[in-house]
């Protein structure tokens, strides 16, 4: 290991090698062979990699968990159209004693619900 210092002998500006000489003299002085028992230093590289591994299983229970719960929305949103939908024919049904077979046919093909399902399901699954 070694240091660079850059020095201006011109002005006698000697700063930066004090600094360099300063640290390279604390790194020696400091420096000693680490005590490492490999026992346990392998014990606690697995723990860390167990735990790393319940973590990436959190995250994927997850994200597995907002994908069902959209699903879930996605069918209430359907559900509440569809409850809608056909409350309008019910309420025009016992207000007027009959559909017409216009509005028997609108309520069978339910393309108004169709419609307002896809912009649902587009803002839900994005």
């Amino acid at each position: 290991m070694g240091f660079i210092t850059i020095i201006d002998s011109q002005k006698g500006d000697y700063q930066n090698l004090a600094i360099a000489y300063m640290l390279a003299r604390d790194i020696a002085v400091n420096a000693r062979k680490p005590d490492i028992d490999l026992d346990m230093l392998s014990l606690l590289v697995n723990r860390m990699i167990k735990d790393i591994g319940e973590i990436q299983k959190i995250k994927s229970l997850v994200e597995s968990n907002i994908k069902t719960n959209n699903e879930i929305l996605l069918q209430l949103e359907k559900g509440m159209l569809l409850m809608e939908f056909n409350s309008r024919y019910l309420a025009k049904f016992l207000i007027d004693g009959t559909l017409t077979k216009k509005d028997l046919l609108d309520f069978y093909m339910g393309d108004e619900i169709r419609e307002k399902y896809k912009l649902i399901e587009k803002e839900i699954t994005t």
